[in-house]
């Protein structure tokens, strides 16, 4: 009898595989359905009793950003997606108080406030058929620990599961760049590919996911995006649409935690390679719409150590 160990067959499970090609264009349209089978959905719900003014207040905060899966139990997201304060705003009293994020009667743990969607085409919203959804209820959040919330220099989070996801025609895991890749994308990549239900910057969602060809660029035409913010193109690099008759689908990255593919040859077949997470960006109006990624193969070693199961 042949025992297999199907923890090691897990460990060393092929990534990058699709079973429907992607219809991605430099105009941004729908994506064909589980075309990115390893991009999902964060979701965050949180309530909270909090004294504001003098009153007792029951507040509920929502907002999603974009995860990639990228073993059984594993996803990245953006860092900055992972709450641990807001701004709440009271109308009554004109005031905006700073929010914590703690455990609660509401919330007594890290499942209870994130939720994370595998396995779909159409966005999270009730009503909605999501035959071939899976959920990944969270046991841990890593951040990077040179996370900056001022500048978000290494915005990028590890998010462990408790149970595996299943990787079947919908759902898949992304490749990431080797160790040995220092500077991903590279000189060679002037393309990326981006999938999601929003253009950050513009604050909506669609019902259906769409997916878009962006333009890799000099680092230079990022310097205006949030110019508050100090830029390190060892840790991030630059990307949006360079459209010369200006953006007229408002879709122009995709959500915020969003993962951008490039192509590159692995093991002699052409495949999508998670290089960069949507960290920050400006509206589609804005010309050529730049954005700044994170970039993965700079803290691929961490990410390596940090997603063993």
């Amino acid at each position: 009898m042949i025992i297999i160990n199907f923890r090691i067959e897990f460990k060393y499970q092929k990534c990058g595989i699709s079973y429907f090609k992607n219809n991605a264009i430099e105009a941004g349209i729908g994506s064909i359905p589980y075309s990115w089978p390893a991009t999902g959905v964060l979701e965050f719900l949180y309530t909270q009793l909090a004294n504001i003014s003098h009153s007792r207040m029951l507040i509920y905060k929502y907002y999603t950003c974009a995860a990639v899966l990228i073993n059984r139990k594993t996803a990245l997201t953006a860092a900055h997606c992972i709450k641990t304060e807001f701004i709440e705003s009271s109308w009554t009293s004109q005031t905006n108080v700073l929010i914590n994020v703690t455990y609660n009667n509401f919330n007594p743990n890290l499942e209870s406030i994130y939720s994370f969607f595998f396995g779909m085409n159409k966005f999270v919203y009730y009503n909605y058929d999501l035959p071939h959804v899976q959920m990944g209820d969270v046991k841990d959040i890593i951040i990077h620990p040179n996370f900056n919330k001022e500048t978000y220099e290494n915005d990028i989070a590890i998010i462990k599961f408790v149970n595996e996801i299943e990787l079947n025609r919908y759902t898949q895991i992304a490749c990431l760049p080797k160790v040995q890749d220092q500077i991903n994308p590279n000189k060679n990549h002037n393309k990326g590919y981006i999938a999601g239900y929003s253009s950050a910057g513009d604050s909506y969602n669609d019902v259906d996911q769409f997916n878009i060809i962006l333009d890799i660029y000099n680092n230079s035409m990022c310097e205006n995006v949030q110019p508050n913010k100090t830029k390190n193109w060892n840790v991030q690099y630059c990307a949006g649409e360079y459209d010369l008759h200006g953006n007229e689908t408002s879709k122009c990255h995709g959500d915020y935690g969003s993962a951008m593919y490039v192509l590159e040859e692995i093991n002699g077949k052409s495949k999508y390679v998670a290089t960069g997470i949507l960290s920050y960006d400006v509206p589609c109006r804005i010309e050529h719409a730049p954005a700044v990624f994170t970039r993965i193969s700079s803290c691929i070693e961490w990410i390596n150590k940090n997603s063993r199961y």
